[in-house]
């Protein structure tokens, strides 16, 4: 019953918990990949402030060899950095501020610009309006139509500039 005379059950069996490994192995990457995918917004000010304190370490060296501890010149260059940012941001304020004011007038000109590209789609509209009429089947009294709104292009536009800049301001804390 037992008898094995050349081996090859073992080797099959040493195969196949070769298989399962790989396959366990493969599952932890997709699930560890899955998981830094739903925590960027933590990982992402730890891996840039890392990143950050990199690329400072020469400087800080640098000064300590002059007589700065280091203390002091990291937080002077992290004093720099944000006055830096902050200087920047106020310079570019003013274009950005033109370009909100001129903004109607910039969407005349690229839908005047645009109109010739408009037709087709216009059609498309059209064709797919009449579609969805077809689609449907007839309504019954009594059931609601649900529609799911999505958040306007103002919201959308503070809330990633809220992300970034609580993204910067975590980054310079670490």
């Amino acid at each position: 019953m037992g008898n094995e005379t050349n081996g090859a059950p073992a080797v099959t069996r040493r195969s196949e918990l070769r298989g399962i490994r790989r396959l366990l192995l493969g599952i932890f990457l997709f699930t560890a990949i899955y998981a830094l995918y739903f925590a960027r917004d933590f990982f992402m000010p730890v891996l840039l402030a890392f990143l950050l304190a990199l690329m400072l370490t020469p400087i800080v060296r640098f000064l300590r060899k002059r007589g700065i501890p280091e203390s002091v010149s990291a937080t002077l260059l992290v004093v720099f950095a944000g006055l830096f940012i902050g200087g920047a941001g106020y310079m570019l304020s003013g274009p950005v501020i033109d370009l909100a004011n001129n903004a109607p007038r910039i969407g005349t000109q690229l839908s005047e610009k645009l109109d010739e590209l408009r037709h087709p789609f216009d059609r498309m509209l059209r064709i797919s309006e009449q579609v969805e009429r077809v689609t449907q089947v007839g309504e019954e009294p009594g059931v609601q139509r649900v529609v799911v709104s999505q958040p306007g292009i103002l919201s959308q536009a503070a809330g990633n500039l809220l992300s970034g800049g609580t993204t910067v301001a975590i980054t310079f804390v670490l």
